[in-house]
């Protein structure tokens, strides 16, 4: 997906995402069960997991091999 879209891409559908789940976890009743909560977690999860994957790409491009630790090590 990050090919596709680009960073800004993926990271905005992983907001996106992420609102959508916290919309659903607001919709809960104080009767309701503990099942109702498990849609919205994954829904957010998975936007986190979009906005995680990005950052870390986008954090580790900038380092250069000399100022890597596992370089530092050969």
């Amino acid at each position: 997906m990050l090919a596709k879209v680009g960073v800004s891409g993926t990271i905005a559908s992983g907001m996106a995402l992420g609102g959508i789940g916290f919309l659903l976890l607001t919709h809960l009743s104080a009767s309701g069960n503990a099942w109702g909560v498990i849609p919205g977690t994954i829904i957010i999860g998975i936007g986190q997991a979009h906005i995680k994957t990005d950052n870390f790409n986008n954090s580790h491009q900038s380092i250069r091999k000399k100022e890597s630790v596992t370089m530092q090590f050969f």
